[in-house]
């Protein structure tokens, strides 16, 4: 049950960063006058994609993980199962805090 302890610590660190990115981002699109459209438009994009996989993707590793920890669920939940979907969610965790990163050079 270690690694499920490892994946909740890492999950945990993941929401909390993207959380921290979604709201900075939301309150300059909410308070900033000066703001091209164009670059308003990408904000809300990446808003919207992030409280996606928040609220979707990573909620659903938190079930697995659950699950895991656990033994229920309809299927046997491995280890190999929890790295595999981990990485796959990393891919995009990561994609996003790239995409923030290309708002702040605007």
């Amino acid at each position: 049950m270690e690694i499920a302890k490892h994946f909740k610590i890492a999950l945990n660190e993941e929401v909390s960063k993207l959380e921290i990115l979604s709201n900075r981002w939301q309150n300059i699109l909410e308070n900033s006058k000066h703001v091209p459209e164009d670059i308003k438009d990408q904000i809300r994009s990446v808003v919207g994609q992030t409280k996606l996989l928040l609220n979707e993707k990573l909620k659903q590793f938190r079930d697995l993980l659950k699950n895991y920890e656990s033994g229920r669920g309809d299927v046997n939940i491995t280890s190999d199962d929890l790295e595999g979907f981990w990485d796959l969610v990393l891919i995009q965790v990561n994609d996003l805090k790239d995409k923030y990163n290309m708002l702040q050079v605007k």
